[in-house]
This record gives structure tokens, sequence and C-alpha cells, in this order.
């Protein structure tokens, strides 16, 4: 995978062009020409939380896609949870508003070059960094398999990612239950060069305890609580397995090799290692 820059962030003012409300999520499509010709996999932006949730602040949103084709500019599209978190930050929004973003935030993914297949799966709003790294990998020219599960019922929950078609053929099922989610994984990998999973702490935990059995390389997309996306109050620190320090997920990740990762201190409490 040819490295991606890693631009500066910057602040851009977008125009809402299109918001599509879904059984479970909103999705919309916003015009940002700079940002969108700069942000990687694996990188996010930040909205302002709306007014009346919670303290003034921003939130944080991985882009689905980037499209180079809405009219004479370029457009991110952001998907977020309705009655979840993301609640009035856009389905608030129509066409023709402004949306204060800050991006591109975070590191882009650098996978290392390779002939072998990239499996990339993403759960629930995981989906939206596993398409961007997916897509990226195709463009690259690599061979790449792209797996989302989502809530039932699928053709609904999962249409804010599958439509229109992303350029990178996809398939998405029902997220399965604990039990059946680490052979479902390890159905996914086989064969796999290398896996990349964009998915809650858990699974991604047990989707690396899968890959690690079977020799697959894994990056994973960490989602602590971010307050500002930019590095400076240090509530994303994620704590690493061979070195007594941290890093910032919001500046050097939020994807980081699984194996670097302290899981024991990342796992909610009461949950298995």
């Amino acid at each position: 995978m040819t490295r991606p820059p890693h631009h500066r962030a910057g602040r851009e003012n977008g125009t809402v062009l299109l918001r599509t409300d879904h059984s479970h999520y909103t999705s919309v499509e916003v015009a940002a020409p700079h940002l969108a010709d700069r942000i990687g996999p694996g990188q996010f932006v930040s909205v302002p939380a709306p007014h009346g949730f919670g303290p003034p602040g921003r939130w944080m949103f991985s882009a689905a896609a980037v499209r180079h084709d809405a009219g004479d500019t370029s457009a991110l599209r952001l998907v977020a949870r309705r009655g979840g978190n993301g609640l009035g930050a856009l389905d608030h929004l129509r066409a023709g508003d402004t949306l204060p973003l800050i991006g591109p935030l975070g590191t882009p993914l650098h996978l290392p070059g390779a002939d072998d297949t990239t499996v990339v799966i993403g759960v629930d709003h995981g989906a939206s960094a596993a398409l961007l790294t997916a897509e990226a990998l195709h463009t690259d020219g690599r061979s790449t398999r792209l797996h989302l599960f989502a809530p039932e019922p699928v053709e609904e929950t999962a249409a804010p990612w599958l439509e229109p078609p992303p350029r990178v053929a996809a398939r998405a099922e029902a997220t399965p239950g604990p039990r059946e989610w680490p052979r479902r994984v390890a159905a996914l990998t086989d064969g796999a060069g290398r896996a990349v999973i964009a998915a809650p702490t858990p699974l991604a935990h047990a989707a690396f305890q899968v890959c690690r059995e079977r020799e697959v390389p894994c990056w994973v997309l960490v989602e602590p609580f971010m307050a500002c996306g930019i590095g400076v109050c240090l509530t994303c620190a994620v704590p690493l397995a061979t070195e007594d320090t941290y890093l910032r997920a919001c500046v050097d990740g939020p994807v980081f090799p699984a194996d670097r990762l302290a899981w024991e201190r990342i796992l909610p409490a009461g949950r298995p290692a």
C-alpha cells in the first residue's frame, strides 16, 4: 500500500449536499474539497456538538466515503446512528447548511506492501472506517475483501454504506453473537495476508485473538472516548503492551497493530480478556 501522506488538520466549512434518513442511521454528503482530497484510510473528522447536548465540544466521525463527482467539488459521506451517538449532529442538517469541519484527524493507516489479500471487517458504525480503508486499498491495486456486520434487518441497517454501491465488492450480514463471532472471523480471514478490524472493543479483541492464533497480522481501530480530537485532552490515551507508556488514539491512531496494545487495560470492566 502506498504510504498515504500525513496532512496537518485544518478547518473547513463544508456545505451539506444531501441528507438521507435510513431506518437506523442518518448519512450526509458534505462538500468539503480541501478535506476530502487529503483524508486517508483510518482518519476522521470532527463536527460541533449540537446546542443542548452536554458541554460544548466536538464529535468525531470516520468518513465512510470520499466522492470526487459531487458537481465541481469533492465531498465526504458521514454516517451517525439515529437516537444514539451523533443524535442532532447530523439529523437536523438540511441541504445548503454549513457544517464546520476539522480534519483530517489521526494518522492514516499504512500497511506493508504485499501481493496477498487484506480482509477488512467493519461492525456497526465501524463500517465507515472499514469502507474507506477497503476503497483506498482497492484504489492502490491491492487484493481486498470487505465484510460488514450490522444488526437485523441487514438490508436496512447496512444501507448507508452499500447505497450507492462502493467501488470495492462488499458483503454484509447480521452481527453474530459472542460465541459465533470468532468462528466468523476465522472463516473470513482464512488465507488472508492481514486483517483490519473496525469494531467495538470486545469484538476487536476477540478478532485479534483469532488472527494471532492463525498467524494473520492484524490492525484494529480503537474506540476510546475522544473529547478534543487533536491530542490535547489525553482522554483517548491507549496503553501499550511492551512499554510503560501510552499513545493518543486521536493523533497516533486510531488504527494500531493489535499486538502493540495492552488489551487487559483497554477492555471494558467485566468483559473477558
